[in-house]
């Protein structure tokens, strides 16, 4: 055997020695600096797109233009060939062609505070909404108290209150009347009622009661008793005098302070009467309003002492007349869906978060407190996102995947993604969702989330296949000089000229261990430039 072997090894090296020998020359594809056509690089237009990956950028271009639900994006290569650099640019020429997201805003549930509701806007209005309630609350900061002293006001609910108190009275003395009639004498004292025996119409001592005859002072006591019990009903009867008299004030009140009301809010009406859920809402705060005048008097305890002037939107006593603008497109920014990249994917982060605050021990917490994620600043656009990183946190895979699935924003999660303390009390009303998602990974991650997630191809149906390598063509070669001239440019560097090029073009060949072949993995190349 050893024997065979040896003549095949015999031939074998006589062939090599033939056809096969590599020559010094053919161990390095030099570069003549002169068929570059440059002397320096300072001579170069820069380039920061991407070189030879127009396959990849295809699947790209591909996946943006279907805007069906879950036609999302893995973009596959290894880190630093310009993926996102050049998606990004891709990005920025595709969808400023795009509607201009909504804004989204949360206001006070009425019906259930811990139900907050969203409501939909065109860009801008968010903002202008908010800002309409504040001046709606400030009017009647100052037109209620006004209207509660005003001589009308004064005048009927004397009118109401002189009449309890006339009720009150009458019963009272016609009480002292009646007993008068049965020789009993009621007085008023400081801590109330008594009741004395009368004789000739004076009132008899006790020492000469006491001396009356036993059968005559039984009939007196049972005069008493009986005057006792029907006084003592009387003043059982006083509560339910006195709710009449407060549905009396309450009903006073809504009739001053409706009109008051209703002409704050006319405006935010007349601007938004277009949008119906806005005008359902304006509705229960008129009603809420009407119900709660106090908070403008002064008569409705505050969990905070108030001391001088608060502005409204920072008074407790108003926050559920405020408006939380969520997300808001200025139309003065860059037009078309919103571009967004995520460096820290938490759960938070992703969908959003319900803030509170610690009192005495107890988490409080309102629709105030509801801040957005970046698939909401992102809603309408793209979200790029490190699929690593992503994967790296706790329930944030699963979470964009809900929402991607659901095609809804659903912060009511009690998740503890380790962020932040999420009350489980508030769920605020989902947001629909309209996004575009990008990941970024390595090829062995995508094909990993194909095996064990039967969820990942269904959401991302878009592979777009980047490379660290590509060929070493005259074209490729002048492109990766422009890229050379752009970092250059960027970090300030002194230009090179056309030798040094063709050196470290020479050398991407030689990483990429194949003299027809570049590797073009840019951070390496800038590292190699500083």
């Amino acid at each position: 055997m050893f024997g065979i072997q040896g003549k095949r090894d015999s031939r074998s090296t006589k062939h090599r020695n033939t056809s096969d020998v590599v020559g010094v020359s053919g161990l390095r594809h030099a570069l003549n600096p002169g068929q570059l056509g440059f002397l320096t690089t300072k001579e170069l237009e820069p380039y920061h797109g991407l070189i030879g990956q127009e396959l990849g950028l295809e699947a790209v271009q591909f996946g943006i233009d279907v805007r069906s639900d879950n036609f999302n994006i893995f973009a596959v290569g290894p880190l630093g060939v310009g993926k996102l650099t050049a998606i990004t640019r891709l990005l920025e020429e595709t969808t400023p062609h795009w509607g201009q997201p909504s804004d989204w805003v949360y206001v006070n549930n009425f019906v259930d505070a811990n139900k907050p509701l969203a409501i939909e806007m065109s860009p801008g209005h968010g903002p202008q909404f908010a800002r309409m309630m504040v001046n709606a609350i400030d009017e009647l900061r100052v037109g209620l108290p006004a209207m509660f002293q005003s001589d009308e006001y004064v005048t009927r609910r004397r009118s109401i209150d002189l009449s309890f108190e006339s009720n009150q009275e009458d019963a009272i003395e016609n009480l002292i009347e009646m007993a008068y009639t049965k020789n009993v004498q009621v007085l008023r004292t400081p801590s109330g009622f008594t009741m004395m025996p009368l004789e000739n119409g004076e009132p008899l001592e006790p020492e000469e009661f006491q001396q009356k005859p036993v059968g005559e002072r039984r009939v007196v006591e049972a005069k008493i008793q009986d005057l006792e019990r029907q006084l003592g009903e009387l003043f059982q009867s006083f509560p339910a005098q006195q709710k009449v008299r407060t549905e009396k004030l309450l009903a006073l009140n809504a009739d001053m302070a409706k009109n008051i009301v209703a002409t704050a809010l006319q405006s935010v009406r007349k601007s938004f009467q277009a949008y119906e859920k806005i005008i359902r809402y304006l509705h229960a705060v008129e009603y809420d309003l009407i119900r709660h005048v106090g908070l403008f008097l002064g008569e409705e305890p505050s969990d905070v002492l108030i001391k001088g002037h608060i502005e409204t939107e920072d008074d407790p006593q108003f926050r559920r007349y405020m408006v939380n603008v969520l997300v808001s497109r200025d139309q003065s920014e860059q037009k078309g869906g919103p571009i967004v990249k995520e460096a820290n994917p938490t759960l938070s982060n992703l969908l959003g978060r319900v803030e509170s605050i610690s009192d005495s021990g107890n988490e409080l917490t309102d629709f105030n407190m509801i801040r957005p994620g970046v698939m909401h600043l992102a809603n309408g656009g793209v979200l790029l996102l490190d699929a690593a990183k992503l994967l790296e946190n706790n329930f944030a895979w699963e979470g964009i995947k809900r929402a991607l699935l659901t095609k809804q924003i659903d912060i009511e999660s009690p998740i503890d993604d380790g962020s932040v303390s999420r009350p489980v009390t508030l769920s605020p009303e989902p947001i629909p969702l309209h996004l575009k998602v990008i990941l970024f990974g390595e090829r062995e991650l995508y094909y990993k989330l194909k095996e064990v997630d039967p969820e990942f191809s269904n959401i991302f149906k878009i592979q777009a296949e980047f490379e660290d390598v590509i060929p070493r063509t005259p074209e490729n070669e002048l492109t990766y000089a422009r890229i050379i001239a752009g970092i250059i440019a960027k970090h300030a560097l002194n230009p090179i000229d056309a030798i040094g090029v063709g050196r470290i073009i020479e050398h991407s060949s030689r990483q990429a261990g194949d003299g027809q072949k570049l590797y073009i993995n840019f951070v390496t190349l800038q590292d190699v430039l500083i």
